[in-house]
């Protein structure tokens, strides 16, 4: 278990599908969690498409607390000002109390 000192504030945010004013289908947010977690940087990176450079950065965030929620790959973290897509879950030991979740961020820092 990580110290609590060392732990930061995240927001888990839920989205669905719904519909536009125009009909057309986009990604409308419907809750947003606050949650404590440990953030651990996994690097980062820079690409050209379309001629512009666009930056990536990986981060890891693990959660030492039951989810009551069925977190999937539709769900963004909010960290330091930043929504991240979320990339990968795993349960650390397949414990329901420990979670490992990777996600990335593009765009300007």
């Amino acid at each position: 278990m990580a110290a609590i000192g060392k732990m930061k504030q995240v927001v888990l945010e839920k989205y669905q599908s719904g519909k536009t004013g125009t009909g057309s289908t986009a990604a409308v947010l419907d809750a947003a969690y606050p949650i404590w977690a440990s953030v651990s940087n996994r690097g980062g990176g820079r690409s050209y498409p379309a001629h512009q450079t666009q930056l990536q950065d990986t981060i890891q965030f693990r959660i030492y607390w039951k989810l009551v929620f069925d977190v999937n790959a539709v769900w963004k973290i909010v960290y330091d000002g930043r929504r991240h897509n979320i990339t990968s879950i795993e349960k650390v030991n397949e414990n329901k109390f420990n979670y490992l979740i990777t996600a990335e961020s593009k765009g300007e820092r």
